[in-house]
């Protein structure tokens, strides 16, 4: 599993992954939320709504899920959205 953080174009980036390995045997998956709720937001000088990000766990249960699926039904996207 290959996990891209920080990316402008995490969508862009999937679906290129995904182009470029079709013929192996790798499957991408991206999962796409707003912010997760981890103690870096602590460390900085500003206000972020941490109360609307994704909890770490939370996110943790859902790529476990997806990497759970037989291989006939592989999750391509998952949006988080709160």
């Amino acid at each position: 599993m290959i996990v891209v953080t920080g990316a402008s174009d995490g969508i862009g980036k999937a679906i290129a992954l995904r182009e470029d390995t079709k013929e192996d045997a790798v499957r991408i998956g991206a999962v796409f939320q707003s912010g997760t709720n981890t103690r870096m937001f602590e460390k900085a000088a500003e206000d972020f709504p941490v109360d609307s990000f994704t909890e770490p766990k939370d996110l943790a249960d859902i790529v476990a899920y997806m990497l759970s699926r037989p291989d006939k039904l592989w999750i391509n996207e998952v949006r988080i959205d709160k």
